[in-house]
């Protein structure tokens, strides 16, 4: 989706299908009150694979940013998919912001974790919001700078900021 460090993308109530890795790259993106659904899995198997692969570095660039989305699958059959996999690059930034999940997303894959892919989380929950869900990354709490960052597109979409502690 965003092949350079330089790219930058805003989505907002956008509908966002695919199926493995269908969410990289190395430059910014935004998407907020968004719904991102998988459809089917590598090579048209149900075993989903990654949602997103970020090829990223908090040096320049911020990363992949969900706020207020919606991460559903097409099919009850499609199963695993990860939040993060290992596609990326080393400190390549995700968040995760205020999201509803389907049980089928998963922590990110081990080669993620490799890596390591940064993950940010806060106030996700299941698709229902009587759950919370949280991934393994770092929770953010409230006043955290990096939350604040995160939440706002200005901040996010220029890497200003947001990648500070």
């Amino acid at each position: 989706m965003a092949n350079q460090n330089n790219s930058a993308g805003y989505f907002y109530n956008s509908l966002v299908q695919g199926q493995f890795d269908y969410i990289w790259g190395g430059g910014r993106l935004f998407f907020t009150n968004s719904e991102i659904m998988t459809l089917v899995g590598v090579n048209g198997t149900l075993n989903s694979g990654n949602l997103t692969a970020s090829r990223t570095d908090l040096s320049g660039t911020n990363g992949l940013d969900f706020i207020h989305c919606r991460m559903t699958r097409i099919t009850n059959t499609i199963i695993n998919t990860t939040v993060a996999g290992g596609n990326g690059t080393a400190n390549g930034n995700v968040a995760y912001i205020s999201c509803n999940f389907d049980d089928n997303y998963t922590n990110p894959s081990a080669s993620a974790i490799a890596l390591p892919v940064i993950l940010w989380e806060s106030g996700n929950s299941n698709l229902d919001n009587t759950l919370p869900r949280t991934f393994g990354g770092i929770v953010l709490p409230e006043g955290d700078g990096r939350l604040i960052g995160a939440r706002t597109a200005s901040i996010w979409l220029n890497a200003t900021a947001a990648s500070c502690a």
